[in-house]
């Protein structure tokens, strides 16, 4: 991916050749080629039907026998000379015409994405989508009680509905029973030997209990962490970062477990890889860096489609990118326009050492919708990430809106 430009540029190149030699013969003479006395040239030259008349039809050929008129190169080595002025006068091109185009609909936002799962917000219109559960476990979806359910500013009363509702009930009845995420279909799971992730989910339990997280294939651990997860009746966010022993790419899936029986309640959990720019994984930055794009085009232009309902006061439905949703804006009033980011405060256990945290757009305050293409959009990318792309790159941004 880092030869990118080196591509283009032969890409251009070849463009630029092929343009050359369709004008060779005209009055204008915009070029001149010269191979060093490998031009081919017609064996037959009093034969009206060989390919140096483009004015007689061909005889089809014999597909089973080789054209004996077909010409030949002593060597694949060909010179161009060109001049790309008409005339006196150069044309000037513009310095921001060549950019980058993202497109959401082609699972670009999940490319991007420093976070390796899918579904960690449990809001997939399949909820339990990219989740599975180990033996001795029972799951169920709950909606009564989730990380936002006390915070009134994340109920929406032109919906009636909170933000994030859903979260997973995690049954266990031994040891070693849990949960696995399966990662993005069209991006997998993949971490790098000394790399170093950070895992994140808010967690709720009644009785203190040991969590194991991981990442693993049917017959590798690649990562590894047990966190001790104390009893608390209001949910916590675990974060911790953990380096990778070996790498892999291939058949990885993200997996916790419990020390002991227990009830645990999940939401939000993610596994970001800390190799990365403003929460883009750092080889897919690097190649969209070294275009030097003079501009970004996000999230997409199909991906837009879509209508708002207005049955339930303009709030999205599930079929628009919404790009509110994905900075965690609210709609928290009834009047039009009532939307806000308001701030989120919740409790931390980072690295072993709890505290408060206040922050405005966290990622289980923005709600997840899917699209008219049947592609679900869990804002982990939204706009905030794309403008911050755009700044770092140091491109105009073009965001495309509904």
């Amino acid at each position: 991916m880092k030869n990118w430009k080196k591509v283009f540029a032969l890409l251009l190149g070849s463009v630029m050749a092929l343009s050359v030699f369709a004008g060779c013969g005209d009055s204008g003479n915009k070029g001149n080629a010269d191979n060093g006395g490998n031009t081919p040239t017609n064996p037959n030259p009093e034969d009206p039907d060989t390919p140096d008349n483009p004015d007689t039809p061909d005889t089809p050929d014999d597909p089973d026998t080789p054209d004996a008129q077909a010409p030949v190169f002593s060597s694949a080595d060909v010179t161009l000379d060109f001049n790309a002025r008409q005339g006196a006068t150069p044309r000037e091109v513009s310095e921001s015409l060549f950019g980058v185009f993202l497109e959401d609909i082609n699972y670009a936002s999940y490319l991007l994405d420093d976070n390796l799962l899918a579904n960690g917000n449990f809001e997939y219109p399949a909820a339990r989508s990219y989740w599975q559960e180990l033996s001795n476990t029972s799951v169920a979806l709950e909606t009564s009680a989730g990380v936002l359910s006390g915070h009134s500013v994340y109920h929406s009363t032109a919906n009636g509905t909170n933000v994030n509702p859903n979260y997973l009930r995690v049954q266990t009845t031994a040891a070693g029973g849990g949960v696995k995420n399966l990662g993005q279909t069209a991006v997998p799971i993949a971490v790098t030997a000394g790399g170093e992730y950070r895992f994140s989910a808010f967690v709720k339990s009644a009785s203190a209990v040991e969590m194991t997280v991981s990442v693993r294939s049917d017959g590798d651990v690649y990562l590894e962490e047990t966190i001790p997860v104390s009893a608390s009746d209001d949910w916590v966010k675990y974060e911790r970062t953990i380096t990778a022993n070996k790498s892999g790419s291939s058949g990885l899936f993200f997996q916790i477990t419990f020390g002991s029986a227990a009830t645990v309640f999940l939401d939000a959990v993610a596994l970001e890889t800390l190799d990365s720019t403003v929460g883009i994984k750092q080889y897919v930055y690097d190649a969209i860096a070294e275009l030097s794009p003079k501009f970004v085009r996000f999230p997409g232009g199909c991906i837009i489609e879509g209508d708002a309902d207005s049955a339930s006061g303009g709030a999205s439905t599930r079929e628009v990118y919404d790009w509110k949703n994905s900075v965690g804006a609210v709609q928290n009033g009834t009047a039009a326009g009532a939307d806000t980011i308001p701030q989120f405060t919740y409790t931390a256990n980072v690295d072993g050492t709890q505290k408060s945290v206040s922050t405005y757009g966290e990622w289980v305050t923005r709600t997840p919708n899917g699209d008219l293409w049947g592609y679900e959009m869990e804002y982990g990318i939204g706009f905030y990430e794309y403008f911050l792309l755009c700044e770092s790159l140091g491109a105009s941004a073009v965001p495309v809106l509904n």
